[in-house]
């Protein structure tokens, strides 16, 4: 079901919508890190959710960063929330080996930036 999730994100949010999609996700992504200010600790699968939804506007995000200092919210906010979440790493990705390999993955797809 995550394939057809992830095609349906890519159609439903756009350009205007990018900024505010990117925004909460990333702060759904913080929010579950352990030593976050949320309360309690997601599990895992929960704490994944919000990558793959980042990975999915990846190349949205990515080429509005060529589009000049309106495009550069999303990827800030982005690239920002990746760095928290990889300066917690030990912490906030170490639940299960799927939440790193996803960190991995959704990682990668924001290098071209």
């Amino acid at each position: 079901f995550r394939d057809e999730l992830r095609d349906l994100l890519r159609r439903i949010v756009d350009a205007a919508a990018l900024p505010a999609f990117v925004s909460e996700v990333c702060a759904e992504a913080l929010a579950a890190a352990p030593g976050s200010a949320a309360p309690g600790d997601l599990p895992w699968r929960l704490r994944e959710e919000p990558l793959h939804a980042l990975s999915a506007v990846a190349a949205a995000v990515c080429a509005g960063c060529n589009s000049g200092a309106a495009g550069a919210g999303p990827v800030m906010t982005a690239l920002g929330a990746l760095n928290a979440l990889a300066g917690e790493a030990s912490n906030a990705l170490a639940g299960h080996r799927q939440l790193l390999c996803s960190f991995l993955v959704c990682s990668s797809v924001y290098v071209p930036v």
